[in-house]
């Protein structure tokens, strides 16, 4: 009996979004009871190669979400004991959307951050966090393969907990400088409409940085000045 108890694993809600999420979901080994959730066509096409579509068993308990794109409502975030987020900005400061190019364009600290979803975003209780240095000269894009690196080591190590038959220790939510629930359309203007006469040279060059990233086209302007 005792021997089937320490052998218990939870299964776990995974609910998936961007690179990271294609890239959890084609190198992890996971539980028959596992369910996986995403809006990510190019993750929903590696799900059917590996037919993983749909569940067997009770739901979950458990669960985990990876750049999901949209906020949760509260009955799916109260059916979880434990419903984790990886976030790619160090909290409190980094909150909301896009926070390496916020990191970068105002100097603030960049990481990592694992917490439990709340009806706030990126307010919840911390499981665990990590600073990420960078320099001033460094790029949008050369700051992303950092925390996409250390996102990766802190996702795996997250599943391990919630697989894990222990309660789980959550710190609540540190008490120092809270930062903005940064929205898209903060980062569209900034990129397609930046107000030069309020911005000093330092400033547009920062923006530069923060704008440089493979995936994404530098806007006009800002090709013109490089």
């Amino acid at each position: 009996m005792a021997r089937l108890y320490l052998s218990f694993m939870y299964a776990i809600d995974f609910y998936l979004g961007s690179e990271i999420g294609l890239w959890f979901i084609k190198n992890e080994k996971f539980l028959e009871n596992d369910r996986f959730f995403t809006k990510d066509q190019q993750i929903l096409e590696a799900m059917e190669c590996r037919k993983m579509i749909g569940g067997l068993g009770e739901n979950p308990v458990r669960a985990i979400s990876v750049h999901w794109p949209h906020k949760f409502d509260i009955q799916t975030i109260e059916k979880y004991d434990y419903f984790f987020n990886i976030h790619p900005g160090y909290l409190p400061i980094g909150r909301g959307t896009y926070p390496i190019f916020w990191s970068i364009y105002l100097n603030q600290t960049a990481g990592v951050s694992v917490h439990q979803i709340t009806s706030k975003i990126d307010y919840g209780p911390i499981l665990t966090r990590s600073i990420i240095p960078f320099g001033e000269n460094e790029s949008a894009g050369e700051l992303w393969s950092k925390v996409f690196k250390l996102e990766k080591q802190m996702l795996r190590e997250t599943v391990q907990k919630l697989r894990a038959n222990t309660s789980i220790h959550l710190n609540s939510y540190p008490n120092e400088k809270v930062g903005q629930n940064r929205k898209k359309i903060e980062f569209e203007k900034l990129r397609d409409q930046p107000n030069f006469e309020l911005l000093k040279d330092s400033e547009i060059n920062r923006l530069i940085l923060a704008l440089t990233h493979p995936k994404f086209d530098l806007p006009n302007w800002a090709r013109d000045r490089k």
